[in-house]
C-alpha cells in the first residue's frame, strides 16, 4: 500500500514527458530526481539475479593490486557512505535492462551514480564519482573493493573494515571481474531505455542498503583511525553531498512525504555530524516512538484460554437468611397449644419446605364435620373409608341417652374416644345406626 501511494504521488508530480523512455542515442539521460520514473505498481516480474563473481567471465588482463595501509584506505568506504546518505531512502530513479537483469539506478544532480544488482544472497553495489565510468568502490555480500584508476587499493569486510594483505590473492580475481562489468553497467545506465522499478521489489529489498550503512557506522566507532579520518574530512564531504541531500529532501516532499522531508532538512545533514545511521535521516517515514520498557513494543503473550472448571452448587447456607441471636427466656412469649388436625395416615407426606407457619388456622371446609359418638365402638364411624361416600349424619335426638348405655356416659371425657381412634388408626368404619320409627 505504501508503495502504491508513493507511485501515485510520483506520477502526479511528474513533469510532462518524463515518463517517456529515453531512446538510445549519443546523449546520456541526465534526468534530475524530480523527474524520476514512478514505481511500477503492477505485480513484479520474477527477479533475474545477476551472476555471482565465479559465474562472471574471466578478464583478459589481471588487475594490479596495491593495497594501501595508511588512513587513506578509509576514505573509500567513507565516500560511499556519504553518497548513500545523500540518496537517502528514496526509491531508485529508474532501472535498465542489462545482461538479462534490471539493475537499480540512482543519479545525483552532479552526475554521480549508484547502481545495485540483485544477488541470491544480497546485493552488489557500484559507486561512481562524477564523470567517471569506473567505480571507486564496489560492495558484495562478502565485503568491499576500492579502486584508484585500474588499481585495486583496498579490500574490506562486510562491515567496511579494512582487511589484511592475506586476502589479496583470494579476492583479486573477483575484484577484477567486478571492475570489468562496472563499465558496461554504467554505459547501460546512461544510454539504455529507462524503465520504472517495481514497487514490490523496492519494498522487499530497501532495508539492505540501510543495514549496510549501519554496519559501517558500527565498525567506524570501533576503529579509532577510521574515526579520525572521518572527523578530518567530514566538512569536505558535507560540502560535496549537502546539495544532493537537500534536493532529495525536496523530492520526498514532492511525492507526498512532507513530514519526512522536513525532518531531514532540519536535522539530518553532514555538517551536523549526524552519522548515527538514524533511519529518520534516510528519508524514511519516522518510526513511532517506543514506549518505556524493554518489551513495550512487543506483542504481549496472551494466556491460553482454558475450559472453566465445572461449577459447584452453592452451599445451602448461602441462600438462608442470617441467623439472629436467641432471645432471652423471659422475652419469649409462650406458644399456645394448637389442636392437632386430623391427617389421613395413608396420604403421601407433603414435601418439606422452609416456609414460615401461617398465622391463621388452616381452613377446615375440606374436612367433613364429625360428632363425637357416645360409645367408643362408634368412634370408627366418624372415619369412613376414603373410597366410600360420606355417611349421612344421624338425626339430632336431643339429650336422650343412647339405648344400652348408662347415664354415666355423659360424664365421660370426650378425649377418650379420640385417644381410642389414634390407638387404632386402621379401624374399619361400621354402618351408621338407623333411626327408630
Amino acid at each position: 500500500m505504501t508503495a502504491c501511494i508513493l507511485a501515485l504521488s510520483l506520477s502526479a508530480c511528474q513533469k510532462p514527458g518524463a515518463n517517456e523512455s529515453a531512446s538510445a542515442s549519443d546523449q546520456p539521460a541526465t534526468a534530475p530526481p524530480i523527474a524520476a520514473l514512478p514505481l511500477a505498481t503492477t505485480p513484479a516480474a520474477p527477479i533475474a539475479y545477476a551472476p555471482s563473481a565465479a559465474a562472471l567471465p574471466p578478464v583478459a588482463k589481471p588487475i594490479h593490486v596495491g593495497l594501501r595501509h595508511d588512513r587513506t584506505r578509509y576514505g573509500y568506504t567513507d565516500r560511499a557512505y556519504a553518497m548513500s546518505r545523500a540518496f537517502g531512502d528514496t526509491p531508485p530513479d529508474y532501472t535498465v535492462s542489462y545482461d538479462g537483469t534490471r539493475p537499480w539506478v540512482w543519479r545525483s544532480d552532479d552526475g554521480s551514480y549508484r547502481m545495485v544488482e540483485q544477488l541470491p544472497g544480497g546485493q552488489r553495489t557500484y559507486y561512481y564519482e562524477r564523470g567517471a565510468d569506473r567505480p571507486f568502490y564496489i560492495t558484495d555480500p562478502d565485503g568491499g573493493y576500492a579502486y584508484d584508476g585500474d588499481n585495486l587499493v583496498g579490500l574490506y569486510g562486510p562491515d567496511g573494515a579494512p582487511l589484511s594483505d592475506s586476502y589479496a590473492q583470494q579476492r583479486a580475481a573477483n575484484a577484477a571481474r567486478y571492475y570489468d562489468r562496472s563499465r558496461a553497467i554504467y554505459h547501460a545506465a546512461q544510454y539504455s531505455q529507462r524503465q520504472a522499478a517495481y514497487a514490490d521489489d523496492w519494498q522487499a529489498r530497501r532495508e539492505n542498503l540501510f543495514q549496510q550503512q549501519q554496519r559501517w557506522n558500527a565498525a567506524r566507532s570501533r576503529d579509532s583511525d577510521w574515526q579520525t579520518w572521518h572527523d578530518q574530512h567530514q566538512q569536505g564531504e558535507s560540502a560535496t553531498w549537502q546539495p544532493e541531500q537537500d534536493r532529495r529532501a525536496a523530492y520526498a516532499v514532492a511525492i507526498g512525504a512532507a513530514v519526512v522531508g522536513t525532518a531531514i532538512i532540519t536535522s539530518g545533514n553532514h555538517s551536523g555530524g549526524n552519522y548515527s545511521g538514524d533511519r529518520q535521516n534516510q528519508y524514511a517515514p519516522p518510526a513511532a516512538q517506543p514506549r518505556q520498557g524493554a518489551f513495550a513494543n512487543r506483542p504481549q503473550p496472551q494466556p491460553q484460554r482454558q475450559n472453566p472448571a465445572p461449577m459447584q452448587p452453592a452451599p445451602y447456607r448461602a441462600v438462608m437468611p442470617a441467623r439472629q441471636p436467641p432471645l432471652p427466656h423471659h422475652a419469649v412469649a409462650p406458644i399456645a397449644a394448637q389442636p392437632r388436625a386430623s391427617v389421613n395416615p395413608q396420604a403421601p407426606a407433603p414435601s418439606h419446605q422452609n416456609l414460615p407457619r401461617p398465622a391463621a388456622p388452616r381452613p377446615t371446609h375440606a374436612l367433613p364435620a364429625r360428632t363425637l359418638p357416645a360409645h367408643p365402638a362408634a368412634a370408627a364411624e366418624t372415619h369412613p373409608n376414603r373410597h366410600a361416600s360420606a355417611p349421612m349424619p344421624a338425626p339430632d335426638r336431643g339429650p336422650q341417652a343412647q339405648p344400652g348405655h348408662s347415664n354415666t356416659d355423659k360424664h365421660k371425657n370426650p378425649n377418650d374416644n379420640a385417644a381410642s381412634h389414634w390407638d387404632h388408626p386402621h379401624a374399619q368404619p361400621t354402618s351408621a345406626p338407623q333411626p327408630h320409627n
